[in-house]
């Protein structure tokens, strides 16, 4: 897989790999988002603009690379003459199938079991997914999504103002840890959740 093919293209042997698995609860996303604090298709990536994806409930649709496209936007950061970042939307979501946490009020909290490796951040190599994640027994299900009703398709005033506030998260994360991320998260009942973020392989 991936994994085995990057540390193969480095020369970095199977015995130097260090792992460690970290068990988290699992956020029962509405919806789930990755960030780049700098556009990564940008010719050259600046500081204040940047990428987001968002896609309906949890984030294995998106960082698997599921059929379909999520919400695509690029923004740049509000100035003091703007207050709102400035949104541009460049992909309609069409992800056909959503994952959500399994709401079961009598079966333990659900979990995911992410690896965290030295062979994770490799130089040259994203990172993020080449090592597989895996969820408790009946922690998730599976259902189409229903883009008929669905505000993220339909409600601009929704999409923008949720572009928004990604936007300047985005900004925020970057001056927070002192350069370029790339950062996973989710969304419930209006508030954001950051999941994880890792420097941004420009």
């Amino acid at each position: 897989g991936r994994a085995g093919g990057s540390r193969i293209t480095l020369g970095m042997k199977e015995s130097d790999v260090r792992m460690a698995v970290l068990l988290m609860e699992i956020v029962p996303s509405e919806y789930a988002f990755v960030l780049h604090s700098r556009n990564p298709v940008a010719e050259k990536p600046a500081a204040g603009e940047m990428m987001g994806e968002v896609v309906v409930g949890l984030g294995e649709t998106l960082v698997d690379n599921y059929p379909g496209a999520p919400l695509r936007f690029a923004a740049k950061a509000a100035t003091e003459t703007n207050a709102a970042s400035r949104v541009k939307v460049l992909a309609l979501p069409s992800k056909l199938e959503a994952i959500h946490a399994a709401q079961d009020n009598e079966a333990p909290r659900p979990l995911i079991c992410r690896s965290d490796s030295s062979g994770e951040d490799l130089e040259g190599f994203s990172g993020a997914g080449l090592y597989d994640s895996f969820t408790t027994a009946g922690a998730v299900a599976r259902s189409m999504v229903e883009y008929s009703t669905e505000p993220l398709l339909w409600e601009e005033d929704f999409r923008s103002d949720m572009c928004d506030k990604l936007a300047k998260v985005a900004t925020a994360v970057e001056a927070a840890m002192g350069g370029p991320q790339d950062i996973e998260g989710a969304i419930v009942d209006d508030i954001l959740y950051l999941l994880q973020t890792r420097p941004q392989q420009l």
